[in-house]
């Protein structure tokens, strides 16, 4: 499985640019690794065995940032989604969430109710991150 490709084409990458690979999603806590090295980690075992019940997700989100790509949408915005995708599954990982194709709306919805936390009680995230960041994955998992 380990030649599974999930990167994302059609950004411009500059000559020390680290291609978004979304198979980083199917291994937890491999978003958490810089993107520069991630790959070579996953390769060599450091983030064990990858989680195949996040497959379908993962695909269906991949293609719809690849179609985003392909309708126009201006790269810097998909590189933002992708940077949203990567702090969700950071949460995801962190709090051992499946975030399989049938709980991801749970998941989504214990994660705004931490991100609310953070705005309200412990208050380390603006009232506006918060809210883009959740109107970015809820409509990157409706669209999916």
């Amino acid at each position: 499985m380990t030649e599974l490709n999930l990167i994302i084409k059609g950004l411009t990458l500059g000559t020390h640019t680290t291609p978004w690979d979304l198979k980083v999603l199917l291994f937890k806590g491999a978003t958490s690794a810089r993107r520069n090295v991630v790959m070579q980690a996953i390769n060599n075992g450091e983030f064990g065995e990858l989680i195949e019940d996040r497959l379908s997700f993962v695909g269906k989100l991949y293609n719809v940032l690849n179609v985003y790509l392909t309708i126009g949408k201006s790269e810097k915005t998909v590189i933002s989604y992708l940077e949203q995708v990567w702090i969700f599954y950071n949460w995801i990982n962190d709090n051992d969430m499946s975030s399989t194709e049938e709980t991801i709306i749970n998941d989504f919805k214990k994660w705004t109710e931490y991100l609310l936390s953070r705005v309200n009680f412990t208050k380390d995230l603006a009232k506006m991150t918060a809210y883009k960041r959740a109107s970015t994955i809820a409509r990157l998992i409706t669209k999916a």
